[in-house]
């Protein structure tokens, strides 16, 4: 699925946010929501080293 900019620069932001989080402050849901952050950013890396540019 082929994302617009500004749509992947506000996810990336979000992710940003979650994964700035201190674990030791965070509550058990926010640190799910932390770990699919993470998962999220490793998962676009990879399709984008996978991926021609279409730019």
């Amino acid at each position: 699925m082929k994302r617009s900019f500004e749509e992947i620069n506000r996810l990336n932001m979000i992710l940003t946010k979650l994964e700035n989080i201190e674990e030791e402050k965070a509550n058990p849901v926010v640190l799910d929501f932390k770990w699919v952050a993470e998962e999220l950013r490793k998962a676009w890396v990879k399709d984008a080293l996978q991926s021609p540019s279409e730019n």
